[in-house]
């Protein structure tokens, strides 16, 4: 149940265990990204800040813009090389 402002994002607070560490993350439903950095994903909107209890990470969404189609798929990625299986 608990809120606060992130950036400019409305957010709430979301707790977990993982890999031998407490993780506190901030998250907002603003954003319809079930997204965020390193391995956490799947909250009901996007990351905007996640950190460890010990304060040896700390994850903070900095800023997000639209990016077109061109920019978003690198040149190498478009072009196809068929490969069979014995190669």
């Amino acid at each position: 149940a608990e809120k606060q402002k992130i950036g400019e994002f409305d957010s709430q607070k979301a707790e977990t265990n993982f890999l031998g560490r407490h993780w506190i993350a901030w998250f907002s439903s603003d954003l319809p990204f079930s997204d965020g950095p390193y391995k956490f994903k799947n909250l009901p909107g996007l990351i905007t800040e996640i950190q460890d209890s010990d304060n040896n990470y700390h994850f903070t969404l900095q800023g997000f813009y639209k990016i077109s189609d061109k920019e978003f798929v690198p040149e190498i990625f478009k072009k196809v090389i068929p490969i069979t299986k014995s190669k």
